[in-house]
């Protein structure tokens, strides 16, 4: 699906569960200077490489690997403006009453997912069909 030029689309982690917010942390983080890379190696670091990046320690020596400058990423992730954006997460989640991810909010009304479009193409029929409600809303 190519993205009209009249909508536009934003990636905003989830955080379905308390051992979720360390990776909204680490995605908020403004030391990383690619935001897509950043988000491929948070989720190949949990779920390929099973590193816990819940814990301090060993997420901060897996940032230091990264060529991220360890107490730079240190404090922006302790930092009050990472915890109001997680905050700001946390409350879409809830908001939007997510019970999984990918979920894709359209116009801050409708939800569709994956697992509620069925097949990737019925996904994007019913993303489709959704934005233009949502245009002859307007």
């Amino acid at each position: 699906m190519n993205i009209p030029k009249d909508v536009s689309f934003r990636y905003v982690p989830a955080t379905l569960r308390a051992n979720w917010v360390s990776a909204a942390k680490i995605f908020h983080d403004r030391s990383w200077k690619d935001r897509w890379c950043r988000t491929d190696k948070i989720y190949d670091a949990i779920h390929r490489d099973k590193i816990d990046l819940n814990q301090e320690s060993i997420l901060f020596d897996w940032i230091e690997k990264q060529g991220i400058d360890r107490k730079k990423f240190e404090d922006t992730y302790r930092s009050f403006a990472v915890q109001n954006q997680v905050a700001k997460s946390t409350q879409l989640t809830r908001q939007y009453q997510l019970t999984g991810v990918p979920a894709l909010i359209i116009n801050g009304k409708y939800i569709t997912s994956g697992r509620m479009g069925g097949t990737p193409q019925d996904t994007i029929k019913t993303l489709e069909a959704l934005i233009e409600k949502a245009r002859k809303e307007k």
